[in-house]
Formats: structure tokens, C-alpha cells, sequence
């Protein structure tokens, strides 16, 4: 399991998505959790913040809405806030941050809908 992950990760650095398996199959779900409210100015939560943005913008498999959630990053915790095109992207959205930042490090407030 611990490779698997590992090799997904090292994928979406890459190629920004889990290759071979959607996202969302590849990662448990994220848990709602009190996550940061305010964007750290720290230099490891900014590049936490860039990586993401970066990776999920170049991911032609999320909606423009999706790629606009928010995002904040501190102490190296990151929260998703926004609103995805159905459930399945909201899902795959999570997952994919969660092989970015780690898989205990990520809360998510997103809904689905307009």
C-alpha cells in the first residue's frame, strides 16, 4: 500500500493526475476537520499553496470550477473551500491534494453544485 501510494504521488507530480486510476479510487475519503482559516505568509505553506494550484491548473480532467476552489495552506495543513462540478470531481479534487500535501493533512469544506 505504502508503494502504491508513494508511486501515485510521484505520478501526479509528474504528470498532474493518478495515471492509471482515477484519484478519487486511489485515497479515503477526506475527513471534515477543522482545518487552517488564514493563509499562512511562511515559505513552505506559499509553496505548499503554489504546488497544488499549479498541479490542479494543469489538470485537464477538473472543470474551471473545480481548479478556482480555495485554497489555504498553514502550518502545513491545507483547506479546500469552493464547489465542484458533481461529487466525483469533488472526490477526485480531494484525493489529488491529499497525494500533494498528505493524506492527514488535508480538510475540505467543498461542496458540489453551483
Amino acid at each position: 500500500m505504502r508503494h502504491a501510494v508513494l508511486a501515485m504521488a510521484v505520478c501526479v507530480a509528474l504528470c498532474g493526475s493518478a495515471c492509471s486510476r482515477p484519484a478519487a479510487e486511489t485515497a479515503p475519503a477526506v475527513k471534515k476537520q477543522a482545518g487552517p482559516s488564514e493563509q499562512s505568509q511562511s515559505e513552505g505553506d506559499l509553496a505548499l499553496k503554489n504546488r497544488i494550484e499549479t498541479i490542479l491548473a494543469a489538470d485537464s480532467s477538473l472543470s474551471a470550477q473545480a481548479k478556482n476552489v480555495q485554497i489555504i495552506t498553514s502550518g502545513g495543513r491545507v483547506s479546500l473551500h469552493g464547489t465542484a462540478a458533481n461529487e466525483a470531481e469533488k472526490r477526485s479534487l480531494e484525493a489529488k491534494v491529499q497525494m500533494i500535501a498528505g493524506l492527514d493533512k488535508v480538510s475540505s469544506e467543498l461542496r458540489v453544485g453551483d
